[in-house]
C-alpha cells in the first residue's frame, strides 16, 4: 500500500508541480542511499547497513544521495533527490528553475550553485 500512495503523490507532483513564491528557504542535505524496496540482481551482495550506521568513507562520497529542498514561509515545500554528489548549478536549476516565480526571494546558505537562480527570481 505504501508504494501506491508514494506513486500517487509522485504523479500528482509531475502533473501539477508545487510553485514556490514569496520568501523561500532553500538548502541541500545528504542521506545515505537505501536499497530498501529495490530489486537487485542475484549476484549483487553487500553487507546490510544497520540502523544509525555511518558511511564507510569519510566526508561526502558516492554513498550519499543529495536532496535539494525548498520551503516557503507559508508552508509549501518541495524536496527532490538529485544525484550522488554535491549539487551543481544544473541540478539546482532542474529542481528550482520552473518552481520559482519572478517575485520569489530565495534564502540559501551561499553555495555557488544557487547563483543560477539570480535571473529567475
Amino acid at each position: 500500500m505504501r508504494h501506491k500512495i508514494l506513486f500517487a503523490v509522485e504523479q500528482e507532483e509531475i502533473e501539477n508541480p508545487t510553485k514556490l513564491s514569496g520568501v523561500c528557504e532553500a538548502d541541500e542535505t545528504y542521506v545515505l542511499e537505501s536499497y530498501k524496496g529495490k530489486k537487485m540482481p542475484n549476484d549483487f551482495w553487500r553487507k546490510p547497513r544497520k540502523h544509525g550506521a555511518v558511511a564507510a568513507k569519510p566526508g561526502l562520497s558516492n554513498e550519499y544521495v543529495c536532496v535539494c529542498a525548498g520551503v516557503e514561509r507559508d508552508g509549501n515545500a518541495i524536496a527532490v533527490a538529485v544525484y550522488r554528489a554535491i549539487a551543481g548549478k544544473e541540478d539546482i536549476d532542474r529542481v528550482f528553475g520552473e518552481r520559482v516565480s519572478e517575485s520569489t526571494l530565495i534564502l540559501s546558505d551561499g553555495a555557488k550553485g544557487y547563483s543560477v537562480l539570480n535571473g529567475k527570481c
